[in-house]
């Protein structure tokens, strides 16, 4: 009796025990749910493009909505709209409407795309 009980002390040790787990290469070899699949940031749009909704030739007092879209479909999130010179328009949005006449620059900027297009505003 007192040898079993000696075996069984000597295999409760470590060198009898089964190899624990290691937490951090379990996780490292399970896949990560991360949700639906999105591009990679090297995919660029092949057609990156302004759509200018408003009149064709502007003139002073006319609107134009600005979008910039990725092979036709709009791009959303944190955009930045300038017009240079920019005294040439008001920016509301992404609405500019013209207040002086000659060339100007409209450049629409969605997270890391921009696109930009010259006009010339009529009087």
């Amino acid at each position: 009796m007192a040898l079993g009980l000696w075996c069984a002390i000597l295999c409760a040790g470590p060198g009898c025990a089964a190899p624990a787990e290691d937490k951090d290469s379990a996780a490292a070899e399970a896949p990560a749910d991360t949700g639906p699949e999105q591009p990679s940031k090297d995919e660029d749009c092949a057609v990156l493009e302004l759509k200018l909704v408003g009149p064709e030739s502007p003139v002073v007092g006319d609107s134009i909505t600005v979008i910039l879209r990725c092979d036709g479909a709009p791009l959303v999130g944190t955009s930045v709209l300038r017009v240079t010179p920019l005294d040439n328009a008001d920016v509301q949005d992404n609405v500019v409407t013209f207040t002086r006449s000659g060339p100007i620059n409209v450049r629409l900027q969605v997270g890391s795309r921009a696109a930009d297009v010259d006009l010339v505003v009529g009087a």
